[in-house]
């Protein structure tokens, strides 16, 4: 759509999604604007209820916000409102994500006072309790095939890879039928922890399960500490697509940090 002829009905309706997203991420209306927004955008406290939640904002100013969902979380603004953002803008790899991906598989686990709290995300995408920076955590995956896993995490529309390995090099790593932590240590099979200690918000975790053969040549392609490039995530979902039926998953989990 053409957001410099933007009615009042679509501006309120990008007012919801916005707010939604914002409720997602932990991120107050204040902070968006300053902080999310390039260049940041300066305006009154209450603006967000006045003219944004009214449908009186200016053109210019939702095509900005449009433009930054569509950047970040596309995935979720056409699960909000696939009017608005229509799915045809997913990539390849959204698409693979949105059609393959499985929620309530992959939990998230936190020890604490000697047991292992254990957190699942069945119909809600995102595990329940926020995850306070610098805690210690490690993921616990309900796996039906034998085969090799590879770790993805978003952030702020990026997507990085995992080591899975107590060496943490490593990142395609077995994976057998069953109950499988990651990361772990490959000689005793004991899960090793992880901790977010810088970058609060909300973080996505994809698990993509498959043959070995299929998932170690992805594990050549990627360097730990940085973006996986878009033509990559694309070729990623297009092999694990068009592999054998029953021979690959991918797991899914969503988890907001919060400074402690």
């Amino acid at each position: 759509m053409d957001w410099l002829k933007a009615t009042t009905g679509e501006r309120k309706a990008l007012h919801r999604v916005t707010s939604a997203i914002l409720k997602t991420e932990g991120l107050g209306w204040q902070q968006f604007f300053l902080d999310e927004l390039k260049p940041p955008l300066h305006v009154a406290d209450t603006y967000h209820q006045s003219n944004f939640a009214k449908g009186t904002i200016a053109r210019g100013r939702a095509l900005r916000i449009y433009n930054w969902i569509v950047a970040n979380h596309l995935d979720l603004a056409v699960r909000l409102d696939p009017r608005l953002f229509d799915p045809s803008l997913k990539s390849d790899w959204q698409h693979f994500l949105g059609s393959q991906g499985r929620y309530g598989d992959a939990q998230l686990v936190r020890p604490q006072h000697g047991r292992n709290l254990v957190e699942r995300a069945d119909k809600n995408p995102v595990a329940d309790n926020p995850v306070p920076l610098g805690q210690s955590f490690w993921f616990l995956i309900r796996n039906a095939i034998d085969g090799f896993v590879l770790g993805l995490e978003e952030y702020e529309g990026d997507w990085f890879p995992m080591a899975l390995a107590h060496d943490d090099v490593t990142m395609a790593v077995p994976c057998p039928a069953g109950k499988q932590p990651l990361p772990y240590n490959i000689d005793t099979g004991q899960p090793v922890m992880l901790s977010e200690r810088a970058d609060a918000g909300l973080h996505g975790f994809a698990f993509l399960v498959g043959p070995e053969s299929l998932v170690r040549p992805f594990e050549r392609q990627l360097t730990l500490g940085h973006a996986i490039l878009p033509e990559t995530l694309d070729a990623i979902a297009h092999d694990f697509i068009e592999s054998d039926a029953g021979t690959m998953a991918v797991h899914r989990l969503n988890i907001i940090f919060v400074n402690g």
